[in-house]
């Protein structure tokens, strides 16, 4: 499976690396990286973090947010829109706008905190 990893966390892409092996993993830590990266390929799924650059985001209009993802997927031409979408932020609004700002697209989107997830074999 061919994946977009978008956290700003050391740690939380070394645990994932760990729990990914076996699949192809693009590991990006900015907004401007996930959405560059979703212009060029196509993803099985992407996993995108809400808070970025170290900060915890009240305002998800703010530019380094994972809402700035979301908000351009739509932007994005469909055949390259990630096939799934899990938003593992645990800031809980964030993660809802996300997703209410995912859904209307049709693409599969859920709200699963990181940690409370696995990569299917």
């Amino acid at each position: 499976m061919r994946v977009l990893f978008l956290d700003d966390d050391e740690g939380r892409h070394a645990l994932f690396k760990q729990a990914s092996i076996g699949h192809d993993v693009l590991h990006v830590r900015t907004a401007v990286e996930a959405i560059d990266a979703m212009k060029r390929e196509r993803f099985d799924l992407a996993a995108l973090d809400h808070d970025l650059g170290g900060r915890q985001f009240v305002d998800s209009d703010e530019e380094e947010t994972g809402y700035q993802v979301a908000k351009a997927v739509e932007t994005i031409p469909e055949d390259k829109w990630p096939l799934r979408i899990i938003v593992h932020s645990y800031n809980q609004e964030g993660a809802r706008r996300m997703v209410a700002r995912l859904q209307p697209l049709g693409i599969p989107v859920q709200h699963a905190p990181f940690g409370t997830w696995k990569l299917s074999a």
